[in-house]
């Protein structure tokens, strides 16, 4: 299979964390994908590769600790190890820092991807 992909059981076990932490948010999260998506999610063995549809999109870290949010060799450093992600991936894209609001804690990267 070419193409990005992500494995299964961290997508399942992402969902079942939401559902223990807040049903709403798992219901909330499981809304936001297809319904052919969820049913691959659900139907797929813990071991399976899911292909995964690249395009653009934003990572939002908030809550931080001023410490974290004020350090940038931090935040440099996450947005070296996201870009490394997209490499293992076997994707081209790039990722950039964008929003930083020490105030609330608050950091948002930028990521895009070739389809």
């Amino acid at each position: 299979m070419r193409g990005a992909r992500i494995l299964a059981s961290f997508v399942q076990s992402t969902l079942d964390a939401a559902d223990r932490a807040d049903a709403d948010l798992g219901t909330r999260l499981r809304a936001r994908l297809r319904p052919a998506t969820l049913r691959a999610v659900e139907d797929a063995a813990s071991i399976a590769f899911l292909p995964v549809a690249l395009g653009a999109g934003r990572l939002v870290y908030e809550g931080l600790p001023p410490a974290v949010v004020a350090s940038r060799p931090h935040l440099i450093g996450v947005e070296a190890a996201l870009g490394a992600c997209l490499e293992l991936l076997g994707v081209e894209g790039e990722v950039q820092l964008g929003e930083v609001d020490a105030t609330r804690g608050r950091v948002v990267y930028q990521l895009g991807w070739k389809r």
